[in-house]
């Protein structure tokens, strides 16, 4: 079941990526790329930043297709403060040593569309931005141990989405700020096997709210 929906998402971003590559030189000119940050909160990890990076080609003025791929990485380290000294001068020295340090990265990459709805006749004119987006996501955990002086990594993946909704307001003919409220929906899993004749695997939800702001270039 998970083998195939890792199939199914495979050969849907290799059939937009050929789709994208295939069209005329003139059809590759209709394009815009967004960059965007903000704050992610998935369910099983600590909360902290995504950074984004989409590319589409504009259908018309009201839709764009094409793919992105995000970074979403979260360091935690445990610190134990082991001495103290205080110089003459006033100076509070302190020393720490690192007991542990764990890394937690997600990588989306998906297929999107983009819809573009205004909501004034105005120019500069603002409008209703909604995203969708459907592919793969990666997650990557390593864990160093400096007490026990061990290492230990794990790698996890799944078929997610995301969705957004927000607002696109228009700085020029070719470039736009974005704010978008989105979701990311995606179990990440690993170590698929069977136990007593049971499949067994391990499983972090990574679904959660995103808050980000982003700048578009290109043809609105």
């Amino acid at each position: 079941m998970r083998t195939n929906r890792m199939v199914v998402a495979i050969i849907f971003v290799t059939c937009l990526i050929f789709l994208f590559t295939t069209v005329t030189a003139e059809a590759r000119n209709l394009t815009a790329s967004t960059i965007k940050i903000g704050t992610f909160n998935p369910k099983d990890a600590k909360s902290g930043f995504i950074f984004g990076f989409n590319h589409g080609m504009v259908i018309d003025e009201r839709v764009d297709v094409g793919f992105s791929a995000d970074l979403f990485r979260k360091t935690y380290k445990k610190d134990v403060q082991i001495a103290s000294q205080e110089y003459a001068q006033g100076i509070n020295e302190k020393t720490y040593q690192r007991e542990l340090e764990f890394t937690t990265m997600v990588i989306p990459l998906m297929a999107t569309i983009d819809l573009k709805i205004p909501i004034s006749d105005y120019r500069p004119a603002p409008y209703l931005y909604l995203h969708g987006g459907l592919g793969w996501e990666m997650m990557f955990n390593s864990e160093k141990n400096y007490v026990d002086n061990t290492k230990e990594s794990r790698f996890y993946n799944g078929f997610g989405y995301m969705i957004g909704a927000g607002m696109l307001y228009e700085l020029g003919s070719s470039s736009a700020i974005i704010a978008e409220l989105g979701y990311n929906g995606c179990r990440v899993s690993r170590d698929q096997k069977k136990v007593q004749g049971l499949p067994v695997w391990d499983e972090v939800n990574v679904s959660g709210l995103m808050l980000r702001l982003g700048i578009r270039l290109g043809i609105l």
